[in-house]
């Protein structure tokens, strides 16, 4: 790879999220704060049931960790969506930089090429140092491997039915924990 500009499908992908990047800021700002309400609805409605005792059986075990699942949910489904969309926002700079990260990589493959091949301290000493390495290279190559995964993720319809549906289920947390609120105080 030399300093070639990128190809013409990066370009159009560049200028497309560009002109989407003030909307998916402003959606990603909307959804961190509704993530984090919904957080704090799930955790008020939590203390609230565990202001009354803690579990003791294994059924009452079991149907507390169901409440916490089912109330944490629509906290969880909101900040992945907030991720994706952070993950999408950074996608126009991992483009630009993505000759760069290929050539690092290159390089990175044959300086643990030549490691592996390099005399020295006995083979199988160096098999988890280098194994170590490798697995780290390849989890930094991932936005080399698929750049256009946070878009692919984005428009994933279950996953923006999943984060609609958080949406209502916060909507309808915020007073069922101000009422848990309420009847833990007064009890």
């Amino acid at each position: 790879m030399t300093g070639q500009p990128p190809p013409a499908d990066f370009a159009v992908v560049l200028a497309a999220l560009r002109r989407v990047a003030p909307l998916a800021r402003a959606v990603a700002r909307a959804v961190r704060t509704l993530a984090l309400v919904a957080l704090a609805a799930a955790a008020v409605i939590v203390a609230a049931v565990l202001a009354h005792g803690f579990p003791r059986s294994a059924a009452e075990i079991v149907l507390t960790l169901a409440l916490v699942a089912l109330v944490a949910a629509p906290a969880v489904v909101l900040f992945v969506f907030y991720l994706v969309l952070s993950e999408l926002l950074e996608l126009p700079e991992r483009l630009r930089d993505l000759p760069r990260t290929g050539r690092e990589h290159v390089e990175e493959l044959r300086r643990l090429d030549r490691e592996t091949k390099a005399g020295g301290r006995a083979g199988w000493t160096r098999v988890p140092f280098v194994l170590w390495r490798l697995l780290d290279f390849l989890r930094s190559s991932t936005w080399i491997f698929r750049p256009y995964a946070p878009v692919a993720a984005v428009l994933s319809p279950p996953l923006l039915v999943a984060v609609a549906l958080s949406a209502v289920a916060t909507v309808l947390l915020v007073p069922i924990a101000l009422l848990a609120l309420v009847v833990s105080a007064l009890v």
